[in-house]
């Protein structure tokens, strides 16, 4: 699902116990000290926050690695995308209630279709922000992978990607650094 597009793939084993450990490194800070990553930080612990509410996700966690890919985008600066493979323990159902468990009321959950699948869009009612920069996640469950980012057009080409058959994991220059991943590592960048 990840576009072939993507400038930096993160792939994080058992995120619980790994994402502190990345987030204090020396690396990670002056990463997300750049101008266009600074709400990288959020983001993330957003995302990890969320799927964290429902057990099946945590289980997923300790299971599957997530990854995080930075792609650049359309419309200029750069998208992050969250793909994690649930191993089908979630399933649509599910997931309009984890999402009230932690979101709580103040917001909005839109469906909205694209390439015949539902699109969740979480539409946080924040009267501070104008409705032009409302913040919103994109999050869709598709074939056992939970796809999430807040921007609309990221998604859509990670579904289109899906659909294709198409991978990262199928480009050569992909494949070569792939080979260098060490099975023990906690986090491969």
């Amino acid at each position: 699902a990840i576009p072939i597009d993507a400038a930096i793939i993160l792939k994080v084993n058992n995120i619980n116990q790994t994402w502190p450990l990345i987030s204090k490194s020396q690396i990670w800070k002056n990463f997300t000290h750049e101008k266009d990553f600074e709400d990288l930080d959020s983001k993330v612990n957003t995302f990890i926050k969320l799927t964290s509410q429902y057990p099946g996700f945590a289980n997923t966690l300790r299971k599957f690695p997530l990854y995080i890919s930075l792609h650049p985008l359309h419309e200029g600066g750069a998208g992050l995308l969250f793909t994690l493979q649930t191993g089908h323990s979630v399933h649509d159902k599910d997931l309009n209630p984890f999402i009230h468990k932690y979101f709580g009321n103040n917001i909005q959950i839109v469906l909205r279709e694209f390439a015949g699948f539902s699109i969740r869009e979480i539409i946080f009612n924040n009267s501070i922000t104008s409705a032009s920069k409302e913040k919103v996640i994109n999050l869709v469950l598709i074939q056992g992978i939970l796809i999430a980012t807040d921007n609309t057009s990221l998604i859509n080409e990670a579904i289109v990607m899906l659909q294709s058959g198409g991978s990262v994991a199928k480009q050569r220059a992909f494949v070569q650094v792939s080979h260098t991943e060490s099975l023990t590592a906690q986090a491969v960048l």
